[in-house]
């Protein structure tokens, strides 16, 4: 079996509000303010690799909140 020596990490985001994800408590990708009003985020595949400093499991944690006062995700 081939045995990858330097794998590549990515998270694919899909969001129609203002996001924050960590890894770890590390923020490793956002989206806020003017670029959230009234547009999808379309896969957004954001690279992680920077964060994983060594084998093991890792706690990846999604924040999501409404775009204005009252608008719902």
């Amino acid at each position: 079996m081939l045995q990858i020596t330097k794998p590549y990490y990515q998270l694919n985001i899909n969001s129609f509000c203002t996001t924050e994800v960590y890894v770890n408590d590390v923020l490793v990708d956002e989206w806020k303010g003017k670029e959230t009003e009234g547009r999808e985020r379309n896969s957004s595949l954001t690279p992680i690799n920077q964060v994983l400093l060594q084998t093991g499991k890792y706690k990846v944690v999604g924040k999501m909140y409404p775009v204005d006062k009252g608008e719902n995700c």
